[in-house]
């Protein structure tokens, strides 16, 4: 049976800074869940997140127990140093 859950935004981006923080991992967050915070929340099922290459592994390790995935491969910028990773939430929201 399906239980819908309330998103909170907030919550969800506390959960996520704090998890990388603790880790250690340098990173920013972009898309659809930092623009939410920002302004008006639009339906979202998903976050990027901007960190060096050789941290992309070790940021789906960390956010993996959030119900956090990588969708699809990441987009390289800045010559390849950094890359764009766009993260989908797994949980049913509503």
């Amino acid at each position: 049976m399906f239980s819908p859950v309330a998103l909170d935004l907030h919550a969800e981006l506390r959960a996520i800074v704090a998890t990388l923080d603790a880790a250690g991992v340098a990173y920013a967050l972009a898309g659809g869940l930092a623009v939410s915070i920002y302004a008006t929340p639009r339906a979202t099922d998903g976050a990027g997140e901007i960190g060096a290459r050789d941290e992309k592994v070790h940021v789906l390790e960390q956010l993996g127990p959030l119900g956090f995935r990588a969708a699809g491969p990441p987009t390289a910028i800045a010559s390849g140093r950094l890359h764009i990773q766009r993260l989908i939430e797994t949980r049913a929201r509503i």
